[in-house]
């Protein structure tokens, strides 16, 4: 039955006709006080119905995570809850007098799978595919606590993160709508200095209006084990205010932890009196970082949280912003059309030129690009300030000559591997720590020097399968800021400055920002021409003035037209 609903999904246009059953509550990894009971005996799913009208689920099918048919009959009314179980002896146990629908068969993987359910005719009804690890709640992963939708009647899928939080109760709440942990607090790791002779420090921020008593809280460097650090009686944190502990107070004489500079994480864990947790966590994992360099919380348009690298220390007060460059990524053709490739342009936007290595390590010390598997080349690559390089799938040379680029393009090919068409995590790291391993080999530490957490859905522009890529409007804004980037379908650049461009690369072209643009030749220019695209000349001047002015021009797609004493060359911009 499990294949025969599999060939349906996979035949089908998958729609979501069934919105209003939802799964209300997930209990994927229970805990229990005696090591020697499989604590995953205690598991359930609960499904609600958060429409007006009752709902006949007979014949709905379970058919990835675990496997339970829905039996013919079974209706759930609004705003009712039934509950399956994996082993409704153990259930019973737990939560007495709760009732059961039924017993699935499997059990729900503790470090995370999709749960997957059809209706009757095999059409999705809802999907989540949950995760032990961050962004996900920590606290559902054998501490007692469950998934739970922040908001049932929100109307967002499922199958993301930032739909779900943890109970507000141990063992949660089987049969009846749940209590949420994170509607209680907006107390946040905000910045973390873990690379410092002088010692770690940590700031929490406290964005309520009201003033939050955190005694008896931990702190610890391992979401796993929350339980390090507790605050002591009275820490409290006032109303949008901060409070930042040093590690003199959770390291004391080397007896508690510090943070690691070669990558770490920083949670906190509510807890009550009796330093039992409540079910309220907030903190980041980051990779390594360089000495006196902290991290510091970034929220983007869309509310999603980064921890990144900070333009200096800003302890006790707002966050400096992230800190960009000397790389960053400027364009993504992520999911090209026919006759088009993937492609992602680097740009180093500093005032000098830069390696694509680090200084930190001797040898080996090359720059990497996450996501596509890409190490760039040992040698010291060279980068002029300015300079794009460009990444791509194709051999170089196969690419330089497609996109009419210079034999002296930087192109660097990336194996194996693709940029997601639905989006991913693209980053550019670099090399600084590294440790030596048994019998000579080491390994590697990073550190981000810039990151594009992408999608293919609003806000950020559609770019998927359109003859489009994505370009960062800012080069030294944030990188997954949403509204940093828009969609073009202009030529790739590469080796040109933003607003100057050659007439010798006849055929690549910029987006044009600015109101004014220079143009640069080696030969000596008679005039230029900008024409339209219904191939009227707009804008005329002789070769003296070799600076445009495209204010008084409208946005849109437009020729320049380079004539010198023995040549005639064309660029196309698109101001916008």
């Amino acid at each position: 039955m499990k294949q025969l609903f599999s060939i349906l999904l996979t035949a089908c246009v998958l729609q979501v006709t069934e919105a209003k059953i939802i799964i209300s509550e997930i209990m994927y990894h229970p805990a229990v006080a005696d090591t020697s009971i499989d604590d995953g005996l205690y598991e359930f799913l609960e499904f609600s119905n958060i429409g007006t009208t009752a709902i006949d689920v007979s014949g709905y099918l379970i058919d990835a995570g675990v496997v339970y048919l829905f039996p013919n009959g079974t209706t759930i009314n609004p705003g009712r809850y039934v509950v399956i179980v994996r082993d409704s002896t153990a259930f019973k146990t737990r939560y007495p007098g709760v009732a059961i629908l039924g017993q699935y068969v499997g059990g729900l993987a503790n470090s995370g799978e999709t749960i997957n359910v059809v209706n009757k005719v095999g059409q999705l009804v809802t999907k989540v595919t949950y995760d032990d690890a961050s962004p996900w709640p920590s606290l559902a992963d054998g501490f007692g606590f469950s998934l739970v939708p922040i908001d049932e009647s929100s109307t967002a899928t499922q199958n993301n993160v930032d739909y779900w939080t943890t109970s507000a109760v141990i063992n949660g709440s089987p049969g009846t709508k749940a209590q949420t942990a994170n509607q209680a607090y907006e107390v946040y790791v905000n910045e973390v200095l873990s690379a410092s002779l002088d010692g770690d420090i940590v700031e929490l921020y406290n964005n309520s209006d009201q003033e939050v008593d955190i005694s008896y809280w931990y702190l610890t460097d391992d979401r796993k084990t929350p339980k390090k650090f507790s605050f002591p009686n009275g820490t409290k944190i006032p109303a949008k205010g901060y409070f930042i502990v040093n590690e003199i107070s959770f390291n004391l004489f080397g007896l508690g932890f510090s943070f690691s500079s070669k990558g770490d994480q920083t949670y906190i864990f509510a807890a009550d009196a009796n330093k039992n947790l409540t079910g309220y966590s907030h903190g980041f994992s980051y990779d390594a970082q360089l000495q006196d360099v902290s991290f510091g919380r970034v929220v983007n348009s869309v509310g999603k949280e980064y921890f990144v690298k900070q333009k200096s220390q800003t302890f006790g007060a707002i966050n400096s912003g992230p800190a960009m460059g000397p790389f960053v990524i400027e364009k993504i053709m992520y999911n090209p059309t026919t006759g088009l490739d993937e492609f992602i342009v680097i740009k180093n936007i500093s005032t000098t030129s830069k390696t694509l290595s680090t200084e930190e390590l001797i040898d080996s010390n090359s720059f990497r690009m996450s996501g596509v598997d890409l190490k760039f080349p040992a040698g010291n690559v060279l980068v002029a300030a300015n300079e794009t390089i460009v990444l791509t799938s194709l051999l170089p040379s196969e690419f330089r000559t497609k996109y009419t680029l210079s034999a002296t393009a930087k192109v660097y090919q990336y194996l194996n591997s693709a940029i997601s068409n639905g989006g991913e995590s693209l980053k550019i790291e670099a090399p600084i720590y590294r440790d030596t391993l048994v019998g000579g080999s080491f390994d590697n530490h990073y550190m981000i020097i810039d990151e594009v957490d992408f999608n293919d859905k609003t806000p950020w522009p559609s770019a998927s399968a359109n003859g489009q890529y994505i370009q960062r409007i800012d080069a030294s804004g944030f990188g997954s800021e949403p509204t940093n980037w828009i969609a073009t379908s202009a030529q790739l650049v590469v080796g040109l400055e933003n607003e100057t461009f050659n007439n010798n690369s006849t055929a690549l072209y910029p987006t044009i920002t600015a109101s004014k643009v220079t143009i640069s030749s080696l030969a000596v220019i008679k005039y230029i021409e900008v024409i339209d695209y219904q191939g009227k000349v707009v804008l005329k001047q002789t070769g003296e003035d070799t600076e445009l002015n495209l204010s008084s021009l409208p946005f849109g797609n437009y020729m320049v037209k380079v004539i010198t004493e023995n040549t005639t060359s064309t660029t196309k911009i698109m101001k916008y």
